[in-house]
């Protein structure tokens, strides 16, 4: 009987170690991990818009100018510089895009001619392209012990059309 008492309010303590040292440190782990998942479906959806929107036609293929300023307006939660408290911002030089003509029988993921829209192709027919590369930083926001170092998502989209 009297041991009962002296254990008294034992698992409210363990309880409150297990919440400060495990859950805790879990619930914030997974915070940060959906963080940066939504930051890579940004950067890879600025690759995507930039893509197309230099798919509209040879004029908008060649304005590499703004087919960056579009994927980096896809992508508000990225900022364009580093810093403190911005857990996300462009690497120097990304958005990029370049553009060309390839084959029609040429593997999507290469080739072609790039900054050239006079392309032979024997046995096929000329395509254009945008090739559009994105590439970010994440920071994450619950550096424990610096354990958890910056990561970089990348991401590429290329839109093929071809010419009447």
């Amino acid at each position: 009987m009297r041991r009962n008492k002296s254990e008294r309010g034992s698992s409210i303590v363990e309880g409150g170690l297990v919440a400060v040292f495990v859950l805790i440190p879990i619930l914030l782990g997974s915070i940060d991990f959906g963080r940066a998942f939504y930051v890579s479906i940004e950067v890879a959806n600025a690759a995507k818009a930039g893509a197309q929107y230099g798919a509209q036609s040879q004029a908008d293929m060649a304005d590499t100018t703004h087919i960056a300023a579009v994927a980096e307006a896809e992508a508000p939660d990225v900022s364009t510089t580093c810093g403190t408290g911005k857990n996300a911002c462009w690497v120097s030089g990304y958005p990029t895009s370049s553009w060309g003509c390839e084959c029609s029988t040429t593997a999507t993921a290469g080739g072609g001619t790039v900054g050239s829209t006079s392309c032979t192709c024997p046995g096929g027919h000329v395509v254009d392209f945008v090739l559009v590369t994105t590439k970010a930083t994440y920071t994450p926001m619950f550096n424990l012990f610096g354990w958890f170092k910056p990561i970089t998502l990348n991401s590429s989209a290329k839109m093929r059309w071809a010419l009447q």
